[in-house]
């Protein structure tokens, strides 16, 4: 069973330019698991149970989720000191950690009073002394960015989806971000972000596809069309 994951076949990507992406990434087909499955966060948890127990045993004050790690700690050599003896400990997995600050790289040392990037949400610590979660800027931004990639038919036909199937793939975008990020501070703006890209989506396709305007259509032919 293992081995059919491994060898699934690597299918056209929303990207135009996937084919270069996968390239550049060296995913090869029969190597690895893809992205996303459920098996991979499985087996990160298998590879790193006894540097989980090891941080257990250490008490270091530390939260991780597959292959992204925080800790908090009241001092930068202190965050420095876990640093190293993180990066030593996923050496000897063959495994690697990024320099911190380095350009592309996503370890970094946040100041009390910097908002934290984890898991796509930001943490920060407000007035009360409590630590907030919340939706960053730059996130919405990129899911606003992939429900506007649905208005182009060419990426729609790489990705394999069809007028009769759109309707359903945007519907479960939105149910899918919703979800992802349920429990954020700023929920009801993200709700909001998505909802006013997300709307006019099919209505945009039909126009891009017929060359009409569709506001000029009777109640009766929306109603029809399914955009009323």
């Amino acid at each position: 069973m293992l081995e059919a994951f491994v060898e699934v076949e690597i299918g056209d990507g929303f990207d135009p330019d996937w084919k270069k992406i996968v390239d550049l990434a060296g995913i090869k087909k029969g190597e690895g698991v893809r992205q996303g499955m459920p098996l991979s966060p499985y087996f990160a948890g298998v590879i790193l149970l006894k540097l989980d127990k090891d941080i257990e045993i250490r008490k270091y004050p530390v939260i991780r989720y597959v292959d992204d790690i925080i800790g908090f700690f009241p001092t930068r050599q202190e965050c420095e000191n876990f640093d190293k003896y993180l990066r030593d400990k996923l050496n000897e997995l063959g495994l690697s950690l990024g320099q911190i600050d380095a350009a592309g790289s996503k370890t970094r040392i946040y100041a009390p009073d910097e908002p934290a990037d984890f898991l796509g949400m930001e943490m920060r610590f407000v007035k009360s002394g409590r630590c907030e979660l919340r939706v960053s800027e730059r996130t919405i931004e990129a899911i606003e960015k992939n429900f506007a990639a649905m208005m182009e038919i060419d990426n729609l036909l790489q990705k394999k989806i069809t007028l009769a199937t759109v309707g359903g793939r945007i519907e479960a975008m939105k149910r899918g971000y919703i979800a992802a990020y349920h429990g954020a501070s700023n929920m009801s703006d993200l709700k909001s972000r998505i909802k006013s890209i997300s709307d006019p989506l099919f209505e945009a396709i039909l126009e891009e596809i017929f060359g009409i305007d569709l506001a000029r259509l009777s109640s009766k032919h929306r109603r029809f069309l399914a955009i009323d």
